[in-house]
């Protein structure tokens, strides 16, 4: 995935988990956005869960009034498609650097993981997680 848009984001989210605030404020945003992500801002095996950050972040066409923008850097991302459960996110954040490893990629660290939520995924039970890499 190559992205370079400033994506309008919702309000920040501390504390509890990740799949608890992208159940709860995903639900909430309308259905003619292409694609909604949830950008972690910090490492839930660095920081205590219930102090990580989370933004979401909608990808839309069209211009939001009063709403926030934040533009992510250009890049390159492994893409890993997951269960969407709270277990199998937080299991995925344990794993995930010995997955690149395996693959010789190198996590780019000025840039956030996502999880990237497609309607037909959410249906099926599923998620992707972005992560950042350097080629």
């Amino acid at each position: 995935m190559n992205s370079r848009n400033d994506w309008p984001t919702f309000p920040k989210y501390i504390g509890g988990t990740y799949m608890e605030f992208s159940i709860e404020s995903l639900s909430s945003i309308k259905v003619f956005y292409r694609r909604r992500y949830g950008i972690a801002l910090d490492d839930p095996n660095k920081v205590n869960p219930e102090r990580c950050r989370y933004d979401v972040a909608v990808e839309s066409d069209i211009s939001l009034p009063n709403m926030k923008t934040r533009k992510l850097d250009a890049g390159e991302y492994a893409i890993f498609q997951i269960d969407h459960t709270k277990e199998a996110i937080l299991s995925f954040w344990n794993i995930f650097s010995s997955l690149l490893n395996k693959g010789s990629y190198i996590i780019d660290q000025s840039r956030p993981i996502l999880e990237r939520y497609k309607v037909h995924l959410i249906n099926e039970g599923q998620c992707e997680m972005l992560v950042p890499i350097i080629i």
